[in-house]
């Protein structure tokens, strides 16, 4: 998926068979979740696999392939990189299953079925995820076993395969787990410790963070941004539902930044989402602004840029004018491309890249020095919408790039804060 060319996304012919589309498509969505990556194989290798290959190497027991393709052919179908490549040459031996209806998207026509489910199998999905209408997969898989397109090896080599990941799980199952276990004050603390681990730390003017309280009186902190009170943006799509959830619900338990902070002794924290009122007061010591996106999942999240939103800046001005120190807080799954007047605005900028349900309690240490800051970027932080898509055209293409697109990319701004960046803290 990451070197998927941007407007690429089918936009017709698929899902035809399971009517009506899962799949809300209005103006502007899935333009580039599930298009086609079209760069050269030794791209393709050098950037895009090694991660692939360390995860097997770790063990990890579950590939699923993606909706998206490579070089114009749907990864549902690619023998090669399925059973070849990461079966071969990576000696993957765990299940490789198919994305929710994933199989469905290679025809529209329902008399090719049968093909297309051997075409799948064959390929190496050990697993085929079918939200509906299983019969009729049932009924297209054993069509084929039975003239010779599927052979008997292959279905053993699935079930086996599954058979071995049933076994390896047989010893990490119980039948019965109380809620209390689920979510316990350990399971908490190792959240915390791994949201702490993946903040990065982009800016810290005059070493500001971490945060020091006054001796004689509170330091006054003045709040804002929907992120800071609001778990279900700090975890993001696929969180209680497809795309994440920002209504308050007593199923979605977490820790807000707001809340972290106002368990700190000797700090007075006052809250206002937009940064209009600090509850009353003219001027506070620190302003600490959440900024970034709200949830989303799949193409509901594809754009055209990842400017930030002009009202999420307003927010961080607005802060600016009655705080001493401002240190912004940018809550997103990607970089936002920042404007030069937010970053000359924050003393300390952060990227807190969905910390999840105790992301608030992590953000929290790692601002008054409970934790130190550790992590690094691992790719690069924009300058800008038009720098960024110029480089990536490149990176996308490969060695098939364009003159054009490499003169547009040796021409473009360098990036805000270059991969690997991450400014580091002690305790």
């Amino acid at each position: 998926d990451g070197g998927t060319k941007y407007g690429t996304t089918p936009t017709g012919g698929t899902l035809s068979l399971t009517p009506p589309t899962f799949y809300e498509r209005r103006e502007g969505t899935w333009l580039l979740d599930q298009g086609n990556t079209p760069c050269d194989e030794h791209t393709l290798r050098a950037i895009h696999l090694p991660p692939f290959v360390k995860a097997v190497v770790e063990g990890v027991a579950v590939v699923m392939a993606s909706y998206s393709s490579w070089r114009s052919t749907k990864l549902h179908r690619h023998r090669y990189l399925l059973t070849d490549v990461l079966k071969g040459e990576a000696g993957f031996r765990g299940v490789v299953i198919s994305d929710w209806q994933g199989v469905e998207q290679l025809t529209e026509d329902a008399v090719m079925y049968p093909e297309v489910v051997a075409e799948a199998i064959n390929s190496g999905i050990d697993i085929v995820m079918l939200p509906r209408h299983y019969k009729r997969f049932v009924d297209a898989l054993t069509e084929s076993v039975n003239k010779g397109m599927v052979s008997i090896a292959r279905i053993d080599d699935a079930v086996q395969r599954v058979l071995r990941l049933k076994q390896l799980m047989a010893g990490n199952t119980s039948p019965s787990l109380p809620p209390s276990v689920v979510g316990n004050s350990k399971h908490r603390y190792l959240a915390t410790v791994a949201a702490a681990a993946s903040i990065v730390l982009l800016k810290n003017d005059g070493s500001v963070l971490p945060l020091q309280q006054q001796p004689k009186r509170p330091l006054v902190v003045h709040v804002a941004g929907a992120a800071a009170a609001n778990v279900g943006v700090m975890c993001g799509g696929w969180t209680l539902s497809w795309r994440g959830v920002t209504r308050a619900t007593p199923l979605l338990v977490g820790t807000t930044l707001l809340q972290a902070l106002r368990r700190i002794d000797g700090v007075d924290v006052q809250y206002n989402v937009n940064g209009k009122d600090a509850g009353g007061r003219a001027k506070c010591d620190v302003g600490i602004v959440t900024i970034g996106e709200l949830p989303y999942a799949e193409g509901h999240g594809d754009r055209p840029n990842v400017d930030l939103a002009g009202a999420e800046a307003m927010r961080v001005r607005r802060v600016r004018e009655r705080c001493a120190q401002v240190i912004v807080v940018v809550v997103s799954g990607r970089p936002m491309a920042l404007d030069a007047a937010t970053v000359a605005a924050a003393d300390a900028l952060v990227a807190a890249f969905l910390p999840g349900a105790e992301g608030g309690a992590a953000l929290a240490d790692l601002l008054f020095g409970k934790r130190p800051f550790t992590a690094r970027l691992p790719f690069e932080w924009p300058s800008s919408s038009q720098s960024d898509a110029a480089r990536a055209a490149v990176r996308v293409a490969g060695a098939e790039a364009s003159e054009k697109q490499r003169t547009a990319a040796a021409a473009a701004t360098a990036p805000l804060y270059a991969l690997g960046h991450g400014i580091v803290t002690t305790v």
